[in-house]
């Protein structure tokens, strides 16, 4: 069999598709608009409120002039990117979820979930309510999903939008998180500030330890060689000012020394220490008093309310002895000071004139090198001190690098949901999904409703489209009305499936055609549509023999209302010669055509009946003797029967019902016909249609129409 599939569908036949399909295609776009209405009719709208944030990416120092360093393309892209990730932290959402007191907003807050709802609804208790950081977990997840923040193009403003049920909450939280996420800026440039200045100090402490020793080693170098430096300069100035700091020296730590004791006794309160080593007339004249009021105290009763005005008196006096006391040392303290800023003066003024003499290179050097570490860990000690202060004046003025422009404000319309936009949708689905559903009921799931339909189902031509038409009597077979009403349509669709046919047969040296009738599946009227064909071609004045060939359900002696004596089973089993034998062979009562009526169920398959020599042997007989030989065979899906009829044949006809047959079937049937028929054998397929099920069918009508006029 010759298979020229072609798999193009027209633009005509796409028309004609769509209007068989139509209603599916409507029902769905209803569905779709329906879902669609139903969704705008029970959302929550929600209202989008957006602030603008400027970013600088610019360094800034309010402390130096200028605007800050400028930074290339490239650092201030990614500073932005960066920005906008923090915008989102964790800790921006939850300082704002404490700012904010989202912990019992109504909508952010904590709620009971729909699943949590039904478990109370049918008795089962919930869990404990969780801790307080849980909650703000939840809280802050329900912000971050609220929350979006977008550059605007390559400006450097920032979109920050918070998507909430209420116009306001939406604007004020949005307007919250922006103020907190530039408070936590500048805190976190001030802590930055400060800690810098924290790590100077401890750096500062070890740069004074250093400054003081190597002044202490240059001190102690020219002190140790006074003598020999006056020698070699000749001045007795030298000797004198290293006397006056020696002297000074001693009366600094000699104060030390009574200061540390003066301490001791004013910590255990022993004013008399304290009287005789400071020869304070004031404290004297305290402690004088307050030995005579303890002597008083003493030989009072404790009863007696004099003794407690007496330890009033006593207190009284305490302090004022510590307050004076406390103003004596200071006053050493003083003294102690003022000694050891004058002997720092002359040890300057010492070094001075030791290091502007004329020295021996040997001592010079010494010298240099001593001063030079001297400088150099007093620069040190001056830079960490500049830099410590420079620090806390930083932290002190520090300025955010983003600021918000524009503070949201509640939004008038809600952002959500967008009703033009879910029915435009809805639409588009719609019409998509129904055309999607049309073509694939129309090439994959459904029944064949049409003749074009049928033709690109299937690469074999459509022999014929029949109407179905009810049967002139009753127990009548719908094929009578071939021979009772010749001028029907049910009678023409069949003189135009024998054209097709004959058409078919031109320039093939045959003398007999041999054709048989199968279908899909049971039940598509393959026995009316053989008997109908076989009387078709009787009338014509061909010599005609019908084969009922469906062993497995013969039928063809209803539709004649013949039943048999014997049938076409005994044949096959080789009990008799069905050409000798008239019981086998009977006449059509309404035309010339001969019938082999089936008979009897067989017990076995029958397959190999229809293998067997005797099977073919009788078509090859009828060849001889008829013009036109139809075969009814059994489905091709459900038995294999049809399969090993079909290399005997010349022409193949698949009956096909209207909107019975599914699609896979019959693509499947006719995989299986097409696979076993001769190469040069043709093949077409006839749909029957009933005419009240079929309004698109306007064939039927056109015929009476011009039949009658």
């Amino acid at each position: 069999m010759r298979d020229d599939t072609d798999d193009q569908i027209d633009l005509r036949g796409l028309i004609a598709v769509l209007r068989r399909q139509v209603r599916l295609v409507g029902l769905t776009l209803v569905i779709c608009l329906g879902l669609a209405l139903a969704y705008l009719f029970q959302a929550t709208p929600l209202y989008t409120a957006t602030a603008l944030v400027l970013v600088d990416p610019r360094t800034k120092n309010i402390l130096e002039a200028g605007d800050g360093a400028g930074v290339s393309a490239s650092v201030e892209n990614a500073r932005l990117e960066s920005e906008v990730i923090i915008l989102k932290s964790p800790k921006v959402l939850l300082t704002t979820v404490r700012n904010a007191g989202l912990i019992s907003d109504p909508e952010f807050g904590p709620s009971v979930s729909t699943w949590s709802k039904i478990k109370l609804a049918v008795g089962i208790a919930l869990p404990q309510v969780a801790d307080e950081d849980l909650q703000l977990t939840a809280v802050m997840r329900r912000l971050a999903r609220a929350v979006t923040v977008q550059r605007q193009g390559l400006t450097y403003v920032l979109n920050v939008s918070i998507t909430s049920q209420s116009p306001e909450r939406s604007a004020r939280v949005v307007n919250a998180l922006v103020d907190t996420y530039v408070d936590l800026q500048v805190q976190s440039k001030v802590d930055l500030a400060l800690g810098s200045r924290d790590l100077l100090q401890s750096q500062l402490e070890s740069a004074r330890q250093t400054l003081a020793a190597s002044e202490d080693n240059l001190d102690r170098f020219i002190g140790a060689n006074i003598d020999a430096i006056r020698a070699e300069t000749g001045d007795a100035a030298l000797g004198q000012l290293s006397d006056q700091v020696a002297a000074l020296e001693d009366r600094r730590l000699n104060g030390e020394r009574v200061q540390a004791e003066l301490d001791r006794a004013l910590q255990a309160s022993d004013w008399q220490v304290l009287s005789d080593a400071l020869q304070n007339d004031v404290l004297a004249q305290l402690q004088s008093e307050r030995a005579q009021l303890a002597e008083r105290l003493a030989q009072t009763p404790a009863e007696d309310t004099a003794a407690q005005d007496l330890g009033a008196e006593l207190a009284a006096l305490d302090a004022k002895l510590q307050e004076t006391a406390a103003g004596a040392i200071s006053s050493v303290q003083g003294e102690i000071s003022a000694l050891a800023g004058q002997s720092s003066d002359l040890r300057r003024e010492l070094r001075t004139k030791v290091l502007s003499s004329d020295l021996s290179a040997r001592t010079l050097t010494a010298l240099y090198e001593l001063q030079q570490e001297a400088d150099i860990a007093q620069r040190q000690y001056a830079t960490l001190i500049s830099r410590m202060r420079d620090l806390e004046a930083q932290a002190v003025v520090q300025l955010a690098d983003s600021r918000m422009v524009s503070p949201a404000l509640a939004p008038a319309a809600p952002t959500s949901p967008n009703r033009r936009l879910v029915l435009a949708a809805a639409l588009i689905a719609g019409v998509g999904l129904g055309l999607g559903l049309a073509f694939l009921n129309e090439y994959y799931l459904g029944g064949v409703t049409s003749g074009s339909q049928l033709g690109n189902l299937l690469p074999i031509p459509v022999g014929a489209i029949i109407p179905l038409t009810q049967a002139l009597r009753e127990n009548a077979s719908v094929a009578d009305n071939i021979a009772e009403q010749p001028l029907s349509a049910f009678a023409e669709s069949f003189r135009k499936l024998r054209a097709a046919m004959d058409q078919s047969w031109r320039g093939k040296d045959r003398t007999c055609h041999v054709i048989m009738v199968t279908s899909a599946v049971p039940g598509e009227g393959k026995t009316s549509i053989a008997l109908s064909l076989a009387r078709t071609y009787a009338l014509s004045g061909k010599s005609v023999m019908l084969i009922d060939a469906d062993l497995r359900k013969p039928s063809l002696h209803k539709h004649v209302n013949m039943p048999p004596r014997t049938g076409f089973l005994e044949y096959l089993y080789g009990e008799e010669e069905l050409i000798a034998n008239s019981d086998y062979i009977l006449k059509d009562p309404l035309t010339s055509a001969s019938m082999v009526l089936g008979g009897g169920r067989p017990a076995q398959a029958t397959d190999q009946l229809l293998q067997s020599e005797t099977f073919a042997s009788l078509v090859a007989l009828v060849r001889q003797r008829m013009d036109v030989v139809i075969i009814d065979t059994s489905p091709l899906v459900p038995v294999v029967d049809a399969r090993y009829i079909a290399p005997m044949v010349d022409t193949a006809i698949l009956a096909v019902r209207y909107s019975a047959t599914s699609q896979s079937d019959l693509r499947y049937a006719y995989g299986q016909l097409a696979d076993s028929l001769p190469e040069d054998a043709a093949a077409f397929s006839v749909l029957s249609i009933d005419e009240h099920k079929s309004g698109s069918y306007k064939y039927a009508g056109y015929y009476n129409s011009y039949t009658t006029d």
